[in-house]
Order: structure tokens, then C-alpha cells, then sequence
């Protein structure tokens, strides 16, 4: 009896659990629905049409298509088992022109077939001949013109072409399709004679019929009169390109319609001008021509431009222009000088600073900048300023200009082998109103620190009097023009602000340039330009420059560690350097000792010494001193194998050098080891400090005893000591001194006397 009861307890459960399932599976079982969107049909013409439907499978795989009267069942496709709707589409095809069609989408899957709502009627549009618009010419030329028009096929396949007067034929055959929109079709008539009336038509063929458009006339232009020929004119231009060796002679003409030959006469005396060019065709039109010819140097020679072409002139009796004259220069080493510009700085509404770098490749070279507001007209110019034989920057303040203004600019420069002008640079003056002109922070280039062989930290410092917002950023490069640039950094609106660049990917065992810029919204300031080396690739060899290595100058200890040139250059330079007391007026002497290592002679060797802007230059041994740029240059024709020269620079701390500033002096040497260039790099830098910096012993220490009482006075105490090792230093520096100072001229400051 238990066993019935059970059984039938467990039957009840199973056809509850079924009765439960039955709505579920009921709702699974969906036919698909099918419905049409707002257009149910699109794209009608004479013989086609877009069918389009909705359908949702309704999660059951679905086939959908649909029936056309007259035609049957088209477009079957299975659009899967999704529960979400699909469009359908059908490109129908093949049908009757202005014939009405019947459709009926439907669709089926595993619980049935659903048709659409209703049935959907469409007319195909009738076929009609073609039409034509906008038939006419254009180009209309001597010897040419286009023709064209716009055609419309009418609903059915579609020829066109061009028939002209003066061809035979066809002319640009083409089918332009089906549709019912206008076609342009174009075609271009060549080899017409000028001055000659012409006809043409445009023609065209579909299912219906051939239709032609009306004709359409036009004349060609008629030719240009022929000018008459005259005899040529020549003008004789000035020389140019003048060199020990060559010159270029110049001259401009005009053929006057008639082909021209033009050549040069010239010679030492203006009368007798013997020597020729071959004449050289120009054509009959205008122009200006020259040729170059060999010259005997620190020569006056004469010359004039002739020309003929045949009427009232001949090859023996031509035209003849002015005689000009120009002196050959004498042979020189020198050449044209290098000129680069560089960003303008300290803009404001009505003012700004324009820079530039210059290169005179020994010759007593002038700088001036040209300026605008056109890229292509710079009218404005400031006055020359000579820079010498040697190389470095310049600056001109310009001002009087307009405010919110873009002003264009160039360096530009000429010594007496040639001239040579920078790339054309731009800035924009500040706004007329705005309270922030002349407010722009000062930028100073500090000592570069962590060089390695591709990579080093460039330092600045911007002090900013104003508390404006300030961004900086350095430039750099392997010239003076520091064709590089870091990224802009925003670095606040502190009163002065430190702030520094990592920069990579620089080639080892080389000499870079550089220098800080910031700006704000007062305007923009360069600091000075200094110098660094990278290191060499092997490790075994020191770095010139590099931090681990670089001799400092301090007012505890006045006479630095030499910094020496790399061993595997033919030319070491060693720069030492005597103050007793980096400050203000304080007197600094430069000892610089170089030598030829090689076997066999150096030549070309100049010697650049940088000193930094706030130090006076005052004396030296040798060289030749330029204000500008601050900088003493020396030049060796050669120096011979082991040969060793020292020269000695007397200068003088500025007065308005401030305390911890830091002073780099460097010095470069770029010479010929046979065929090859080297060049070598040595610096040394020091720290301003103060007049009352030194402190004694008892008052650091306290007056507890002669030990140090607290940890920071132990500290002290062994920085005393350090101090006191530096000057042994000091001393047996000074002992190796002697050695050089015995090879100098007598009366040298310092000098120990026999």
C-alpha cells in the first residue's frame, strides 16, 4: 500500500513539472514575422527594381523570399536564427517597361511559413529616346577647342558620341548606361585651323531610337599678328662670383623676335679688349646669360657683353653694350662666410631681440638682419656690425614695430669672398594691451651634467621678477645653429627657477652646443651658448667633459685640476686656471698648454677660448680677441711633430657676476691630421662665491673644545679636512707650474724670475 501511495506521489510531481514547462516551450515554438519597411520597393526603372522586407526568425533558422506575379517565387536566401530583425533585400531584374508588378514577401521556419501583410504593386518606368542639355563649346583656341554636353539614357542602355565638320566619323564613342539622369560627355578637337569656322552634334542610341542635338557653330581664334625682327639689345651686368681664379661675367638681352647669339669680350686694358667666349644661343625672346671665365689673380680686367641675330648686327659686326670692369682677388685661404639664424627673443608689443650665428672662414666678415612682415619682402635692415675672421653669435634689437603682428627675418652676412644669408624665421609681438610686455624672464645656460657616450643633461636657470607662468626648453646641436630642440616644459611662476633636459641619441666622442631659452607672457630670452663633449665608446678611456672628470674652481681652492684632451687625438689641450678669489673684480688667469702627439705635423689649427659672459677679457700672449662673442681665437698654419705651445689669458671677473653663478670657460681646437679633421674639446668651470665666505674653526665648532660636539660638526670637521688635501693639491700644482711658466715670455704674470 506504501509503495502505491509513492508511486502515485511521484507521478504527480512529474505532470506538475510538466504542466510548468508547457508555456516555455509553447513560446519557443515562433513562426518568423515578416512586415515591409516605409519602402517596401526603391531604385524603379524601365527593367529593374529593389524588393526590401523585415523578418525576425524568431530563434528558429529562417529561409525568406518572395513572390512576383508573373515571375514566381525570387530571391531565396536564409537569413539564420537570430531573434532580432534582419532587412532583406532583392535586385529585381529583367523586367517590362510601364508594366505593374505584384510582390509578396513571405518566409518559413521549423514552426511554419508567415506572409507578409499584404501584397505590394509597383510600375516600372516607360522607355523614352534620349534628351540632350547644356550642348556647347569652351577652350575655344587657334588650333583647338572642347566640346561637351549632358545626355540622358532615358531608362535604357545608352551610346553616345560626337560628329564634327572637320572629321569623319565618330569621335569619342562611349556607353553612359541605363539611368535616367543627364551624363556629361566631353571631347576635345585638335589640329583646327585658326581663324575657321566649325560645326558638330552629339549623338546618342538606346532600345528606342537615335536622337541627335541641334548644331552647334563656332570659330576658331584668329593666329597673332607676326612681330617684325629688330636688331638685339645687350646691357653688360656687373662681374660676379670674383676669385683669385675666375669670375663670372653677366649680361641681360632681348632677341626682338629674331634668334640671338650673345658672347663676352674682355681683356686687361679697356682698349683692347682681345679675349673672347664662344657665342652661345638665347633665343628670340629676353633673358639675362653669363659665362665663366679664368683669370690671373689681383688682376684689372675689362669687359662688355655683344650680341647679334642677323638684322643690322652679324657674328663680326655685332651689338655691343657698356664696358664694365672688376679686380681679380689675391689667392687667400679664406672663403665665403657661414650664416645662420636663430629665434628671435625678448619680444614685446613694439620690440624684439633678432639672433643669428656667423662663421667668417677667415675673412673680416659683416653681419646685419633684414626684416618684415612678408616672408617675401624683407625691406627693413639694421646696420652692419663687423665680427672679424672668426666665428660665433650676434643680436640686434629692432624696434618701433606693431603690436600683434607676425614679422618675418633673416641673418644675413658678406666678407670679400661672397656673401651668405640664413633661413628666413618668424615671431609675433605681443598685443597692444597687453600689461605684460617687457616682463619676460631672464634665462641663463647652466653647465652640463651626466654626459655620456649618447647622452647628456642640459641646465638652465630662468629668473622670473614678475611671477608669470614660464616655459623652457633648450636648443642644441653639433654647430652654432642648433638645428635641435627639446620638448617645451612648463616649470612655474617661482622668482628663480632651475629646471633641466635629458637628451639621447647623441653620436659619441662629439662636440655639442647649446643653450636655455624661456619665455612668458612677457616674452622670450636666450641664455649664452656653451659647449660639452660627449664621451668615447670604449670605457677605458675617460670622457672629456664628462662629470666624473670636469675640474672645478671654487674660493677655497682657486687653481683647478688641468682638464686634458682625449690621448688618441693627434692635439691635447690641458686648461688650468689662478684666482685667489672667485668674486666680483677679482683677477683670473688662464694657463692653456696644447701639443702635437702625432708623428708627423698638424696643420690649419685654430683655437677657440670661450670665456663666459661675465668675465672681462683683458690680455693675452697671442691670438685675436672678439668682443662680441667673447671669445680669443688662435691661428697655427702648423705645428710640428712634438711641438708644444702656451698661451696665457689675463681677464677679470664682472661686476655684476652674482654669487654662486657658475663661470665655464672652454676651449676648442678643430685642425688637419693629414687628409682627416679632428677636433678636441677642454673646459673648465668655477663657482662664484662671496668675499666674507671663510669661517674658522672655533666658530664652527663652538667653544666647547677642539672636537666636534654634535654630528653636523663632524660633518664639518671632515669637509675641513678635504679641504685641507685639496690644498696639498694646490701646492704640488703649483710646483708643476714652474714648468710652464719657464717657457713662456718674461714680465708674464705669475712668472717665477731666475
Amino acid at each position: 500500500m506504501k509503495n502505491i501511495i509513492n508511486n502515485k506521489i511521484i507521478l504527480g510531481l512529474g505532470l506538475f513539472a510538466l504542466l510548468a514547462l508547457l508555456p516555455f516551450a509553447a513560446s519557443a515554438q515562433t513562426v518568423p514575422t515578416v512586415s515591409y519597411p516605409s519602402s517596401p520597393y526603391t531604385n524603379v526603372t524601365a527593367t529593374g527594381a529593389t524588393l526590401n522586407a523585415i523578418v525576425n526568425p524568431n530563434s528558429s533558422s529562417t529561409d525568406v523570399w518572395f513572390d512576383v506575379s508573373s515571375i514566381g517565387q525570387v530571391g531565396s536566401q536564409n537569413i539564420g536564427s537570430g531573434s532580432s530583425n534582419v532587412n532583406v533585400t532583392y535586385n529585381l531584374t529583367g523586367l517590362q517597361p510601364n508594366t505593374i508588378y505584384t510582390f509578396q514577401a513571405k518566409a518559413m521556419n521549423d514552426y511554419g511559413i508567415t506572409n507578409a501583410p499584404s501584397s505590394i504593386s509597383f510600375t516600372t518606368t516607360a522607355l523614352t529616346r534620349p534628351t540632350f542639355t547644356s550642348v556647347q563649346t569652351a577652350s575655344i583656341t587657334t588650333t583647338s577647342a572642347v566640346i561637351s554636353g549632358a545626355v540622358n539614357p532615358g531608362g535604357s542602355s545608352t551610346d553616345v558620341w560626337f560628329e564634327a565638320s572637320n572629321v569623319s566619323g565618330p569621335l569619342a564613342m562611349q556607353n553612359i548606361g541605363s539611368g535616367n539622369s543627364n551624363v556629361n560627355v566631353s571631347y576635345t578637337l585638335s589640329n583646327l585651323s585658326a581663324d575657321t569656322n566649325y560645326s558638330f552634334v552629339l549623338k546618342a542610341i538606346n532600345d528606342i531610337d537615335v536622337a541627335s542635338s541641334s548644331v552647334i557653330n563656332f570659330k576658331t581664334l584668329a593666329a597673332p599678328a607676326t612681330p617684325t625682327a629688330t636688331q638685339p639689345s645687350i646691357s653688360t651686368s656687373s662681374a660676379s662670383s670674383i676669385s683669385s681664379s675666375s669670375a663670372r661675367l653677366n649680361a641681360s638681352y632681348n632677341g626682338n623676335y629674331a634668334n640671338t647669339y650673345v658672347r663676352f669680350a674682355y681683356g686687361t686694358s679697356s682698349s683692347n679688349l682681345n679675349n673672347y667666349t664662344s657665342y652661345q644661343s638665347v633665343g628670340s625672346g629676353s633673358g639675362s646669360t653669363y659665362e665663366t671665365i679664368s683669370v690671373s689673380e689681383d688682376t684689372v680686367y675689362y669687359f662688355r657683353a655683344e650680341a647679334y641675330n642677323g638684322v643690322n648686327s652679324s657674328s663680326s659686326s655685332p651689338i655691343q653694350g657698356s664696358v664694365l670692369n672688376f679686380t681679380s682677388d689675391e689667392t687667400s685661404n679664406a672663403s665665403d662666410p657661414s650664416i645662420s639664424t636663430e629665434s628671435a627673443s625678448g619680444i614685446t608689443n613694439n620690440s624684439a631681440i633678432l639672433n643669428g650665428s656667423y662663421d667668417a672662414n677667415g675673412a673680416g666678415t659683416y653681419t646685419r638682419f633684414s626684416y618684415g612682415t612678408s616672408s617675401s619682402n624683407l625691406n627693413n635692415y639694421t646696420s652692419y656690425d663687423y665680427q672679424g675672421t672668426g666665428s660665433g653669435s650676434f643680436s640686434q634689437t629692432i624696434s618701433n614695430l606693431s603690436a600683434s603682428t607676425t614679422y618675418y627675418f633673416r641673418a644675413e652676412g658678406y666678407n670679400s669672398v661672397d656673401n651668405d644669408n640664413g633661413s628666413i624665421y618668424s615671431f609675433t609681438t605681443l598685443a597692444q594691451s597687453s600689461s605684460n610686455s617687457g616682463q619676460y624672464p631672464i634665462t641663463v645656460t647652466k653647465a652640463v651634467s651626466n654626459t655620456k657616450e649618447t647622452s647628456a643633461t642640459l641646465n638652465g636657470q630662468a629668473t622670473n621678477s614678475y611671477a608669470l607662468p614660464v616655459t623652457a626648453w633648450f636648443k642644441y646641436g653639433t654647430s652654432l645653429s642648433l638645428a635641435s630642440q627639446t620638448s617645451k616644459q612648463s616649470i612655474g611662476s617661482a622668482t628663480s627657477i632651475n629646471f633641466s633636459a635629458n637628451i639621447t641619441g647623441l653620436k659619441s666622442n662629439t662636440i655639442y652646443y647649446f643653450r636655455a631659452v624661456s619665455e612668458n607672457a612677457g616674452g622670450q630670452t636666450l641664455g649664452e651658448i656653451l659647449v660639452f663633449k660627449t664621451g668615447k665608446t670604449s670605457s677605458s678611456s675617460p670622457s672629456v667633459g664628462s662629470s666624473t672628470s670636469t675640474p672645478s674652481v671654487t674660493p677655497s681652492a682657486p687653481v683647478s685640476a688641468p682638464e686634458v684632451s682625449e690621448i688618441s687625438k693627434a692635439l691635447s689641450i690641458t686648461i688650468e686656471t689662478k684666482a685667489d678669489k672667485l668674486i666680483p673684480g677679482a683677477t683670473v688667469e688662464y694657463f692653456i698648454n696644447y701639443k702635437n702627439n702625432a708623428k708627423t705635423s698638424i696643420s690649419d689649427v685654430v683655437l677657440r677660448v670661450a670665456l663666459p659672459k661675465n668675465v672681462v677679457f683683458e690680455r693675452a700672449t697671442s691670438g685675436n680677441f672678439t668682443q662680441t662673442d667673447n671669445t680669443l681665437v688662435i691661428n697655427d698654419s702648423a705645428i710640428a711633430s712634438g711641438e708644444e705651445k702656451v698661451v696665457f689669458i689675463q681677464a677679470k671677473v664682472g661686476e655684476n657676476v652674482q654669487s654662486k653663478e657658475t663661470l665655464l670657460t672652454t676651449v676648442t681646437a678643430n685642425y688637419k691630421n693629414g687628409s682627416k679633421s679632428e677636433d678636441v674639446l677642454a673646459y673648465v668651470i668655477g663657482e662664484v662665491g662671496s668675499a666674507g665666505s671663510a669661517l674658522t674653526a672655533a666658530v664652527i665648532f663652538g667653544e666647547s673644545g677642539v672636537l666636534p660636539n654634535t654630528p653636523v660638526e663632524w660633518i664639518v670637521l671632515i669637509l675641513v679636512i678635504a679641504g685641507l688635501v685639496i690644498l696639498g693639491r694646490k701646492i704640488y700644482l703649483d710646483n708643476g707650474k714652474k714648468k710652464i711658466q719657464a717657457a713662456m715670455p718674461e714680465g708674464l704674470p705669475g712668472q717665477v724670475q731666475k
